[in-house]
């Protein structure tokens, strides 16, 4: 069942734009609440090998990789919003390099959240560290974003920068916690140019 929200609309627009610019697309959803708080995905599970999620996406790309000889394995990319951001950059750190490009919209470095009792907490201040491996970068924010605050966007940003990762950090004065149908391009010219 599917959330028609102003969050998904815009997710599908992308979808639409991509399958038109040439993209095979598999969207991946999921299922599982977080207390208190909407369905997310399981990025604060610091092993790799304990993480039933980060299991889930690498048979669906072990899947395309047997099945689908056509799609070019070579070039991957991940997208996400908000839980799926955070799940990117979760993807993103976990892997050896499995990722042409990434893109995160409203989230940040995985690394820098923890689940409480209270919901999320963040960690604007920490330095992590971040792989040489670790895919290229896009980063979309909404200044205004009161559930993932724009500072959790810099201080990713300034740690791709200072690891030498290609990322651009693209900010939106007016723009609060929402997939920024506006940045589509954005995106689809960030994954063609990787």
């Amino acid at each position: 069942m599917f959330e028609w929200n102003s969050w998904t609309i815009n997710q599908v627009s992308f979808r639409k734009q991509a399958l038109e610019a040439g993209f095979f697309i598999i969207c991946l959803e999921s299922k599982k609440p977080i207390r208190p708080g909407p369905r997310a995905w399981k990025v604060f599970e610091e092993d790799p090998n304990k993480n039933n999620d980060v299991y889930y996406v690498s048979m669906v790309l072990n899947w395309i990789k047997q099945h689908k000889p056509d799609i070019n394995s070579d070039k991957v990319y991940c997208a996400g919003f908000s839980s799926g951001a955070f799940m990117c950059s979760h993807l993103a750190n976990s892997y050896d390099p499995v990722f042409s490009a990434i893109a995160i919209n409203s989230g940040c470095n995985a690394q820098a959240i923890t689940l409480t009792k209270f919901g999320p907490s963040f960690n604007f201040t920490a330095q992590y560290s971040i792989s040489k491996n670790h895919p290229p970068t896009l980063l979309i924010h909404g200044a205004q974003d009161t559930i993932v605050p724009l500072q959790c966007a810099t201080n990713y940003y300034m740690d791709l920068q200072q690891s030498l990762i290609d990322s651009k950090l693209i900010i939106e004065e007016d723009i609060g916690h929402i997939w920024l149908k506006s940045k589509n391009d954005d995106i689809l010219k960030w994954f063609q140019s990787h």
